[in-house]
């Protein structure tokens, strides 16, 4: 920031001083809504996730980790709606049932469990 050093002798200098410096302070206040902006938006949670993510995706185990375990809750989710989880006894136990077959069709062959993420992942990429 320059500071201006001469001294103001009249009421017009005076004036010019003022809206120069009521300028000065506007874009300060619009710089310091800006930067609060950005780091409330950099501190939702959604965006630490993504962020964290981003960051942890790079380690091929960790994408498998994440792959993996993502799979299964969906697997979980669709069985238990498909199933009638929550509607029977029979439903609760059929749904039991189709996830354990699925959990151990997932650890027999993760080959097929990252060949499948990389290719949603292709196509998520190219739409």
């Amino acid at each position: 920031m320059a500071h201006q050093t001469a001294a103001i002798t009249s009421h017009a200098e005076l004036e010019l001083r003022i809206m120069q410096l009521n300028l000065l302070k506007a874009e300060q206040e619009i710089k310091i809504k800006i930067n609060v902006k950005e780091i409330g938006y950099s501190l939702q949670p959604q965006v630490l996730v993504k962020k964290a993510l981003k960051n942890l995706s790079g380690n091929p185990e960790v994408q498998q980790e994440i792959g993996s375990t993502g799979l299964t809750l969906g697997t979980n989710f669709l069985i238990g709606k498909l199933m009638g989880k929550n509607s029977s006894i029979k439903g609760y136990l059929a749904s039991v049932l189709m996830q354990k077959v699925s959990s151990y069709f997932f650890a027999k062959h993760p080959d097929l469990l990252s060949t499948g993420i990389s290719k949603l992942s292709n196509l998520f990429k190219k739409t």
